[in-house]
């Protein structure tokens, strides 16, 4: 006989086999959580600078954007109305302009067009 088998019973070697291996699994568990989790967190920290960078690429791009339209705006302005002047005095005689009758709709057009906004539809006013 074997003296191992007196002093501890088979019952006691499968329950100190079976919680050993409950204290292995539990173990490999949290460590595998906390490696995922702490995966998890650097991701989630790479995709949070990633979008800061884009977003101020974005701000500087759109910044720029509007400056130069803004530029591109002021010079359309200052030919159109080099070209308004021009146009009134070359080619619009003072016979011709006595000779055209424009009617009140076009004038309130043109203004509503130079003031930089989109005119009210006619009758809503």
């Amino acid at each position: 006989m074997n003296i191992f088998n007196l002093v501890i019973p088979w019952y006691v070697r499968w329950v100190a086999l079976l919680s050993l291996c409950a204290v292995l699994g539990l173990y490999c568990w949290l460590d595998g959580a906390a490696n995922t989790q702490s995966k998890w967190d650097k991701e989630k920290k790479e995709q949070q600078l990633a979008q800061l960078k884009e977003a101020t690429e974005r701000t500087s791009i759109t910044a720029k954007s509007a400056a130069q339209a803004d530029m591109s705006k002021q010079l359309i302005q200052k030919t159109a109305k080099a070209i308004a002047e021009q146009l009134e005095i070359k080619y619009v005689t003072p016979s011709d302009d006595a000779k055209c009758v424009v009617p009140i709709g076009v004038f309130r057009m043109r203004n509503d067009t130079a003031a930089t906004y989109v005119p009210v539809p006619h009758g809503t006013r």
